[in-house]
């Protein structure tokens, strides 16, 4: 979105990072997607009904590394489909299946295509 504070990102792209819990909260995201670190205020999202979907990933220094998808009550489906969808081996780079990542994680079609112009190194938009 216009105004972000990531340097990385370049307008039209709204990230989610750090406010997933309260987009959901507030019923405008339905699924989200937790690398690594346990997201806070996981605990809290549980108490208050949310879903989780844990799988272990490797090892790393010890302890175990998770990928964590947390998910509205009534969006197992979308839960399910976007594990699926990141753990598939891949075959290069696929806008389409990048959309349907988007799509699941509450992002609008115009800023997964402004995201994957990013990640393809294309500035014109």
């Amino acid at each position: 979105m216009p105004g972000t504070t990531d340097p990385d990102l370049p307008d039209g792209i709204g990230p989610h990072e750090g406010q997933e819990f309260a987009l959901m909260r507030a019923g405008q995201k339905n699924v989200a997607l937790f690398f690594e670190l346990e997201p806070c205020g996981l605990d809290d999202m549980l108490q208050d009904g949310f879903c989780l979907l844990q799988v272990p990933q490797l090892a790393h220094q010890g302890r175990m590394i998770f990928t964590r998808i947390v998910f509205r009550p009534g969006f197992a489906p979308d839960a399910f489909r976007l594990l699926h969808l990141i753990e598939a081996p891949s075959r290069g780079f696929d806008p389409k299946q990048e959309h349907e990542i988007g799509r699941i994680l509450s992002y609008r079609p115009d800023q997964v295509e402004t995201f994957l112009r990013h990640v393809q190194g294309d500035s014109s938009g």
